[in-house]
């Protein structure tokens, strides 16, 4: 199995997260995407499932899809701006 990399996540909602910066909006956002997520078609393909569920029947040892989130320009520098507004300070 190909990890799949070409296709870019344009915003927090796209992977079921929250923009720290728009939290309420962002929410309800996330919740609407995830519910209208079809597990076969978006998430994991039959193809992909039928090989993992005949693998687990033979008690062979499986090997998991494998699941990048590649963030686009503009989702990465707010994911590094909320790292720094929220992210805790070094203790030590």
């Amino acid at each position: 199995m190909e990890l799949e990399v070409d296709n870019e996540v344009e915003s927090f909602e796209e992977v079921a997260m929250t923009n720290p910066f728009k939290t309420r909006k962002s929410l309800e956002k996330a919740l609407s995407t995830v519910e209208n997520y079809s597990f076969t078609t978006q998430v994991y393909s039959h193809s992909i499932m039928e090989a993992i569920l005949e693998s687990i029947a033979k008690k062979s040892s499986i090997q998991p899809p494998k699941t990048i989130f590649v963030p686009s320009r503009g989702l990465l520098r707010t994911i590094i701006r909320a790292a720094i507004k929220f992210g805790k300070k070094d203790s030590a």
